[in-house]
């Protein structure tokens, strides 16, 4: 490991525990010779173990957001447009707590079924923000906005994550492959239409200006589609990478153990299979928690 300039050489008596997420726990296997065997030569890394399911099964929840304009100056566009309103927001909370900076990012959310699945299987949630991307630092609107954003809980789309070059320092390559199952596609398009449904409705309808993006041009199935591909963003759910099982195609055992090395686990969200309902942080503490247990035991 580098701290600062300095690199330096840990070892372990007993076992190595790594938990570097679902992005990079895959990278660092592979740059230690664990992963599929032709693209560890293809980078030049000698090949410890052959385990082509490094990397593979990467899941992640597509969120796309419808946008609206409201009629109340009360949306975090407000703290970042106006910074009369944002001293004020300021103040109330530090006098007693309260107003948006007490305010968690989103407001209210539900567990809905698509008609898709027997049970609930999409997540709807409303936020005090309307920006083109939650990425965009100049892209909030100039107007007080809100969006209602989503998401399908049980994507069966799946892609792959890996080292891009021997360097720890090199951010891996992701290939996310989203929508590539049509039952992830029609789950996407039908939360689309339920968040809208929710905006036509009152009380909700009576605070909005209009709808932003994608707007009411943008109405059948194909049009949906097309803006879910060009502005759906990740949730930041990764899952997967280093799956647990028992086939051919798993990293690690049910005891978090990898496959065919000694003194090796993985503790994150890496080897969840597929995705729990919603948010991976709860389950990833949960992995941690039953890691300590087997490690201790």
């Amino acid at each position: 490991f580098q701290r600062g300039s300095v690199r330096h050489e840990a070892t372990a008596e007993r076992e190595i525990i790594l938990s570097a997420g679902a992005l990079n726990s895959p990278q660092l296997l592979e740059l230690s010779g664990i992963g599929d065997q032709a693209h560890l030569e293809s980078l030049g890394i000698d090949v410890v173990r052959h385990s082509p399911g490094v990397g593979m099964n990467l899941r992640d929840h597509l969120h796309c957001r419808v946008n609206y304009e409201t009629n109340q100056a009360v949306t975090a566009n407000d703290l970042l447009n106006n910074k009369w309103f944002a001293a004020r927001e300021l103040l109330k909370y530090i006098v007693n707590r309260r107003g948006l900076f007490a305010t968690p990012s989103f407001r209210v959310h539900a567990l809905v079924k698509s008609g898709l699945s027997p049970y609930p299987d999409t997540r709807i949630q409303c936020g005090l923000s309307s920006s083109e991307s939650r990425y965009v630092k100049t892209g909030i609107d100039p107007f007080p906005g809100f969006h209602i954003g989503s998401y399908f809980l049980f994507p069966r789309s799946h892609g792959e994550v890996h080292a891009a070059s021997p360097a720890a320092a090199d951010p891996p390559r992701v290939r996310a492959n989203y929508l590539s199952e049509q039952i992830d596609i029609d789950a996407a398009v039908s939360a689309i239409r339920r968040s809208r449904m929710i905006a036509q409705h009152s009380p909700l309808r009576d605070l909005i200006v209009r709808e932003v993006r994608p707007g009411p041009q943008v109405a059948t199935d194909g049009d949906i589609l097309e803006f879910i591909r060009e502005t759906g963003e990740t949730s930041w759910h990764p899952v997967g990478s280093c799956r647990m099982g028992t086939g051919p195609d798993c990293v690690v055992d049910p005891e978090l153990r990898v496959h065919g090395i000694g003194g090796l686990r993985i503790a994150d969200a890496s080897v969840i299979p597929f995705h729990p309902s919603s948010n991976t942080n709860a389950a990833s503490i949960m992995i941690g928690e039953k890691a300590a247990d087997l490690i201790r035991g």
